[in-house]
C-alpha cells in the first residue's frame, strides 16, 4: 500500500527494482555456491559413484 495514491509505476520505482535486482543476485550467487558444492566437492552424491581419477579403495 506504500504509494497506492501516486499510481503503480510511482510505487514500483526505484526500490521495487532494486529489491528485485537483489533477489537476482542472491538467486545467481547461491546457485552458484551450490553448483560448486554439487560438482566440485561432490556434495550429495551417491557413494556409488567414484569421482572422475579417483581410486576407491574399500576399507576391511
Amino acid at each position: 500500500m506504500i504509494r497506492w495514491q501516486t499510481g503503480m509505476a510511482e510505487g514500483i520505482l526505484p526500490w521495487g527494482l532494486v529489491l528485485s535486482a537483489i533477489v537476482v543476485v542472491i538467486l545467481l550467487f547461491t546457485g552458484c555456491k551450490g553448483g560448486s558444492l554439487v560438482y566440485h566437492h561432490r556434495i550429495g552424491m551417491h557413494p556409488e559413484a567414484p569421482a572422475e581419477g579417483h581410486v576407491d579403495v574399500k576399507s576391511r
